[in-house]
Parts: structure tokens; C-alpha cells; sequence
């Protein structure tokens, strides 16, 4: 029975026991800014309970992690020792809950399935936890494949559950698995067998509960306990494997390797250890291992660099090779995947989860060589599949002068190849591609000719006799791919892929296969833009037909321009010529073109669309942020220096204008080095908008005028709007005397302003704007713009 308690100190005892389990989460398993935020908000909620409670070594635990998280600012993780501490911190939190938990005594319990004679003691159990007892029909499912089930109403019946017969696995609830794991893991220690258990999380209907589950250390999970794949997979990853699993251990640290191989060993797994990395591939040829577990750092020869060694080797491509460390950072974790490693566990490592993931990695492996040794010989006569050279060699051969119109280039991408990239090691990611090229295989005509060309990524040669032709065949293979999932790391995942179409290049003197593979690659990457799972390309023979993808960019890229991802930001100095010599940047933002990486689609270009939109507020958001950021930098380095930031009136609104003013009064000293510019027909258009820049100018910024029109009739319109700058182009003065410039300019001068000309190409005209004078001049005949603020306006000026 469990001791009553008051509903209060349950609810604090829930918010608790999830805190704690999220600190660790952040500290052990990935480090998430926007779950971070989160809960150090709740860790205040929680020191506020406790205090209404009268429970201060709660509260003192809970307000110590609310302060050390608020610490931490932005995407960054933070150090291995700032992570280390955080779970320090969680664990004096969870040991001042226990006082306050409910003691409870209780039993197992062995389940029956109505109909069925009971399975004889002997065999082998599958346990659930939880207070509901599992369903009759999940006991039948198991009952016939000779598993009885037991019931465990809680984790403390857990030991007990363990005798006389270990379960070979446990179904928990998702959010469940975090502290069930836990205990497998303090259990592993005197019963090192249960860390082959395998732990089946089972969702509750919320989109959160797979990541929870697989966060918390689950091996398998379904939505529902229903579902028809979880008693084939709990029997699948339970059975006994047809011979005894082999690990060799590489690790330079002898108690380590003690360790490791006695946890091993107990798991009935067979083991061979060596500490020196120079001697694996004798050993490997010897042991013939399923598994390599390797340190990542080890004298004369790293695990990245052993690793990379091996995969050299095609015999070694699919052999699973698990990584060790000590480091827990996302950084490391990645650049050891990427190096060919297939997992990475950080030291010090749990039993369970040691043992799950060479049990599983194996398994996978073994069942993946069965599968390929099936389909080997059928695919080997493909006389189509091409290696990568050969494969670059017969697209060069195939730019003919003979008009064979309907010749086309395939560029294929898997659309999922960032997540997968993340989430696979080489040789996982080896199997995966396979997979995909069977599939591709099947939509070819035996004429046609393909080659894996990068990472996730194909290419195919084909001639059909017509346009719609060529567009079936783009159809096919996107169909070939979507209709059936993937296994990846044991789930089943949906992958798609996008296609680019292109025709050989014309209109060229000498038409290249680069240029060729640029143009399917270009196609191909709007048809990702676009959602992927789909084809594109531009397939007009007709010479002279102007492609309409420019266009097809500029709107996917407006669409995204939330994602800081494709908004790209340049710095241009401004040359000043009189006054007082001062670094003075014009910020342009531009959204990425895969095109042109370097040029980007330029504001002028993607205004309309983004007003259209609605993403020009965005854009200009994250502008302001990056000229905060510079000025910053630059304050940093005792530099006085101003950056302009083209900001849209247009689409101002309320809710526009008062972030802006709340983030100016928070930069604070940041704010005289900034200056905001707005374009000057908005104003003239809606004089009501001429108050925000008075609203502004209070704020200690610059305020720049920008007249596009060419010609200086407007400038006295502008005398009566609060503004410290006018930018006109080139254009407007190039063909007028010294005498009408300083007439026409004569009363904006002489109200303390300043004019700056821009879109000069030619620095032989800087001597006569001078004579002009004009202020400031901008141009890329004068300075390039550049990512950073590396130019001194001093030094051009001298």
C-alpha cells in the first residue's frame, strides 16, 4: 500500500520529477536552447510551490538550476563541465524529492490470455509496466509465440519482477521510460543480464512522446499498444541469434577495457579487446568481429582517423563501429558519425545502454548482409550502374553536336539527407543508399545509365522520344521512392526524393558537362525548395525560351525567410569625403540564390514578393539583429562605427514598430551606431508615416532618406522629415553641373545633413562628387561588399 498524500504535494512531486528528467535530457542527451528556456520558466514555478509548501530544500534546489540555466542565452551549447554541473544540480533535486515520495509495496503479477493454457514457468516473459494490466489480446499475441507476460504496477515491484525468470523485455509508457531506464540501469550493477532487456515505449497520443521515449533510452516504440509491429519486433530483437555476437574493443585504457568486456561478457556476448589501434585490422581479421567498439581518443592513431582508415577497405564498409568518449558535446558527436562511425556512447556507459546498442547494431547488420545477398545477383548484370568517373566520363560523351533533342540529365536527391547525414554513421548510411538505387533500378530502361554522385545522391543519363517522355520517367522514379518506407535504425521512415531535369546546355560556344550538371543540380534544387517529392527543370529545345526559375527562387526563397538559413548578410563600406573621418557600413541583405551562392537575390528583386508575403517584417528583424551583432563585435574592439539598415515603412504595423522600440531601448549602447533607412516615395505616398521617424530619431540613431527616382526635383519635399542622411544614385548627378548639385542640395546641407551616392562603378567619378559635395559614396567599383566589417574607411580615405 502507499502512504497518502496531499494532492498539492502530488502535483509538486509531477512538475518536479519532469524537471528533473528535462535538466538531464539537456545535460546528457542533446542540448535544446528553446527546451532550456522552458524549463528554467518552470524551475521558478516550481521554487514558488515549494515555498507555498514549506519544503525549502526543495525550493533551494529548484531556484538553484532556475538561476544557473538563465545563464544561457542563444543556440550554443554549453561546456562539458557547465553540462556536468547542470546534472549535478538535478540530482540534488530528485534526491530532495525522495523524502516526499510515496513508499509502495507491491507484487508482479502473471497475466493469462483467456482461452490459452498457461505458458509453463520456463519460458520466456515479456513484462509491462503500469497500472493497467496489459490487454488480452497483446497476452494471446505472445502466449502463441510461447512468451508469457507479467504485470508490474510500478517501478518499485521492479527487482522482485526480475526473479526467478528476467524478462526479455519491458512495455512501459512513454513517459515512463526515462525513470524505468534509470533503474535498469542501477539494477545492471548486481544483475548484469537485465541489460539485455529490451524497453518498448508506447505513446499516449502526443506528438512529443517518440522523441520522450527515445530520449529517455526505449529501443522500440509504437504509438498505441495496439499496434500489430510491436510483438514482431519485441520477438525479433529478443530471439536467440543464430551465433553468439562478437565485439572487439579498442581502447587504450586497461580498466576500461575491464569494464567493458565483463559487462559484455555477462550479456553473453563474446569479446576481444586491444589497446593498440595499430593492431585492429589483424584483429579483425582474426576475431572476425560483428561490432567494433572504439575510444575516440587514443595515442598515435585518434578513433576518427581508425575509423576512416577502415572504411577504406570495402570488405570493412558495413561493419559496425561504435565510438566511446568522454565528451558529451553535439560537435564531437556529429564529426565522429560523419567520420564512419555507426554510435556514439559517452563515458561512463551504462550497461543497458552498452548492451542495446550492440545488440541491435549487430542485428541490423546481419539482417542487412542476408538482404543484400538475395538481391546481389539479380542487380550485378545491371549493365546501367556506373561508377561515379565512368559515369562523369559518358555525360561529357554525350555532348554531341548531332540533334538528339530528348537526351536529358537526372540529378536526384534524397529530400531527407540532412536528417539522415545527423542520424547515420558511413556504413548505415551505405546500406541506406543501396536501398534507394534498387529502388531507382526498377524505373530505368535497361538504355539508360546511373551512378551514385554524392552523398544521397544519383545521377541518371536517359533519352526518351519526347518531352512528356522525360517527365514520365522524373515521375516514375519520384513514385519508386515514396511508395514504400525504409527501414533506418530498426523504424520505419517515409524518404522522398526531388529530381532536376535538364537538357543539354545551348546557346554556348563549347557546351561543358559542368555546365550541364550545374543545370540539373539548379532544377533539382527547386524541386526541394518546392517540398520535394517532386521534378522540375526547364525542358524548352527551342534556343532564345527565357526560364521562368528565377522567379520560381525569388517566392521559395521569400517563403523561407523566417529560416535565418537563407537570408544572407553583407557589409559595404561607405567612402566618406568630408567631414570627420568615421567607419560608416551599408548592410544588404540578400536571400540565397543556389545559383549564384556569392550574389544572392537582392532586395530591389525580392521586395514585392516578400511584401506579398508578408515576410519583409521577418527579414528585416533578423537584418537589425545582424547589425547589432557587428556593432557589438566592433564596440568590442574600441571601433566607433555606424551601420545603415534598409527597413520597409510599408509593411510596418503596430506590432513592427513597438519591437523595434523595445529592442532599441534594450541594445542601449549599441543604438548610436545604427542607422535606419527607409525609402523616400513611402513617405511621400503616406505622409502619416513621416511620425514614425520622429518616433525613432528620439531614440539617438541616424535616419537615411532613400530617393530611387534619378533626379533631385524631390529633395525639397524631404526638408520637413526627420532625417540625418539622403541616398540618392549615381545617376541623379551624373549628368548635372557642381552649381545645380549645391543648389539643389544647398538647403539639405545647410540643415546639418548629409547625401550620400551610390551605385558608382567608377572611381575616376569620386574627384567630381567631391567637387559636388556629396558626403559619402557606396559602390563596388570603390569596395566590395564583404560578410564582416573588415574594411577601414580611414585607411581608403588616406
Amino acid at each position: 500500500m502507499s502512504q497518502a498524500i496531499s494532492p498539492a504535494l502530488r502535483s509538486l512531486l509531477e512538475l518536479a520529477t519532469a524537471l528533473v528528467r528535462d535538466s538531464r535530457a539537456l545535460a546528457t542527451v542533446q542540448w535544446e536552447a528553446g527546451l532550456a528556456q522552458r524549463t528554467q520558466e518552470a524551475f521558478e514555478r516550481l521554487a514558488d510551490h515549494a515555498a507555498n509548501l514549506d519544503l525549502e530544500p526543495i525550493r533551494m534546489a529548484a531556484l538553484d538550476l532556475y538561476v544557473y540555466l538563465a545563464a544561457f542565452e542563444g543556440d550554443s551549447p554549453p561546456l562539458a563541465l557547465q553540462l556536468a554541473e547542470i546534472e549535478r544540480l538535478a540530482k540534488v533535486l530528485d534526491d530532495s524529492l525522495t523524502p516526499h515520495r510515496p513508499q509502495v509495496v507491491t507484487k508482479s503479477r502473471r497475466v493469462t490470455a483467456p482461452g490459452l493454457p498457461d505458458a509453463p514457468e520456463s519460458n520466456r516473459l515479456v513484462a509491462m509496466l503500469g497500472t493497467a494490466e496489459p490487454p488480452a489480446q497483446l497476452v494471446h499475441a505472445f502466449a502463441e509465440r510461447g512468451i508469457g507476460m507479467i504485470h508490474i504496477p510500478d517501478l518499485g515491484a521492479l527487482p522482485e519482477a526480475m526473479k526467478p525468470v528476467l524478462p526479455v523485455a519491458i512495455i512501459a509508457g512513454s513517459e515512463q521510460i526515462a525513470d524505468l531506464c534509470e533503474s535498469l540501469d542501477a539494477l545492471a550493477r548486481r544483475l548484469p543480464a537485465s541489460a539485455n532487456m529490451v524497453v518498448v515505449g508506447v505513446g499516449n497520443g502526443n506528438p512529443e512522446d517518440r522523441l520522450q521515449a527515445l530520449i529517455g533510452g526505449c529501443e522500440v516504440f509504437v504509438d498505441r499498444i495496439e499496434d500489430p509491429a510491436l510483438v514482431a519486433r519485441v520477438v525479433e530483437l529478443a530471439q536467440e541469434p543464430d551465433s553468439q555476437f562478437r565485439v572487439l574493443l579498442v581502447d587504450d585504457d586497461a580498466s576500461t577495457r575491464m569494464y567493458l568486456r565483463a559487462v559484455l561478457q555477462l550479456a553473453g556476448i563474446l569479446v576481444s579487446t586491444t589497446g593498440d589501434p595499430n593492431e585492429v585490422e589483424n584483429e579483425i581479421a582474426q576475431f572476425k568481429p560483428d561490432l567494433l567498439l572504439v575510444d575516440l581518443y587514443m595515442p598515435d592513431t585518434d578513433g576518427m582517423t581508425l575509423t576512416m582508415r577502415l572504411r577504406e577497405r570495402a570488405e570493412l564498409r558495413v561493419l559496425p563501429i561504435v565510438f566511446l568518449s568522454g565528451e558529451s558535446g553535439d560537435q564531437v558527436r556529429r564529426q565522429a558519425i560523419r567520420a564512419g562511425g555507426d554510435d556514439y556512447l559517452t563515458k561512463p556507459v551504462k550497461p543497458r545502454a552498452l548492451v542495446a546498442a550492440v545488440r541491435t547494431r549487430i542485428q541490423r547488420a546481419r539482417s542487412l548482409r542476408r538482404q543484400l545477398s538475395s538481391t546481389v545477383v539479380a542487380t550485378a548484370v545491371r549493365s546501367g550502374r556506373l561508377r561515379r568517373g565512368e559515369f562523369l566520363a559518358r555525360i561529357a560523351e554525350s555532348l554531341t553536336p548531332e540533334p538528339r533533342q530528348w537526351r536529358a540529365l537526372l540529378a536526384i536527391k534524397i529530400d531527407q539527407a540532412d536528417q539522415l547525414r545527423d542520424k547515420l554513421g558511413q556504413a548505415s548510411a551505405y546500406e541506406l543508399e543501396q536501398s534507394v538505387d534498387l529502388r531507382l533500378v526498377d524505373a530505368l530502361a535497361p538504355a539508360d545509365t546511373f551512378a551514385l554522385w554524392q552523398e544521397f545522391g544519383f545521377g541518371v543519363l536517359a533519352e526518351r522520344s519526347s518531352r512528356e517522355g522525360l517527365l514520365e520517367l522524373a515521375g516514375k522514379l519520384n513514385r519508386a521512392v515514396a511508395e514504400r518506407q525504409f527501414k533506418v535504425q530498426g523504424q520505419d521512415m517515409r524518404l522522398t526524393i526531388s529530381v532536376g531535369v535538364a537538357l543539354p546546355p545551348t546557346g554556348f560556344e563549347a557546351p561543358s558537362a559542368d555546365r550541364w550538371i550545374a543545370s540539373a543540380f539548379a532544377a533539382q534544387a527547386v524541386a526541394h525548395r518546392l517540398g520535394g517529392n517532386r521534378h522540375d527543370g526547364v525542358l524548352e529545345a527551342e534556343p532564345g525560351i527565357i526560364p521562368a526559375e528565377r522567379v520560381l527562387l525569388i517566392r521559395e526563397a521569400v517563403k523561407q525567410a523566417a529560416s535565418n538559413l537563407n537570408l544572407m548578410i553583407d557589409f559595404q563600406p561607405m567612402l566618406q569625403l568630408h567631414g570627420e573621418h568615421s567607419d560608416q557600413y551599408a548592410l544588404i541583405a540578400k536571400l540565397r540564390d543556389f545559383r549564384a551562392p556569392l550574389a544572392g537575390v537582392r532586395r530591389e528583386e525580392y521586395l514585392e514578393a516578400a511584401r506579398s508575403a508578408g515576410a519583409l517584417a521577418a527579414i528585416d528583424r533578423m537584418s537589425l539583429f545582424r547589425a547589432f551583432e557587428a556593432l557589438e563585435e566592433q564596440r568590442s574592439r574600441g571601433r566607433v562605427t555606424r551601420v545603415s539598415v534598409p527597413l520597409d515603412l510599408a509593411s510596418f504595423d503596430h506590432t513592427q514598430l513597438v519591437w523595434i522600440e523595445a529592442e532599441l531601448r534594450r541594445r542601449g549602447t549599441q543604438v548610436p551606431g545604427l542607422v535606419v533607412e527607409f525609402d523616400a516615395a513611402t513617405l511621400i505616398e503616406r505622409p502619416a508615416l513621416k511620425g514614425i521617424l520622429r518616433r525613432l530619431i528620439s531614440f539617438d540613431l541616424g535616419i537615411v532618406i532613400s530617393d530611387r527616382s534619378g533626379s533631385l526635383m524631390r529633395v525639397a519635399q524631404y526638408q520637413d522629415m526627420a532625417a540625418t542622411m539622403l541616398r540618392i544614385p549615381h545617376s541623379a548627378v551624373a549628368s548635372l553641373t557642381a552649381e545645380a548639385v549645391q543648389s539643389m542640395l544647398g538647403p539639405w546641407h545647410e540643415s546639418g545633413r548629409s547625401v550620400l551616392v551610390d551605385s558608382v562603378e567608377d572611381v575616376a567619378a569620386v574627384a567630381r562628387l567631391w567637387s559636388f559635395g556629396i558626403d559619402y559614396l557606396q559602390g563596388d567599383a570603390l569596395a566590395a561588399a564583404s560578410p564582416r566589417l573588415d574594411y577601414e574607411a580611414t585607411e581608403a580615405a588616406a
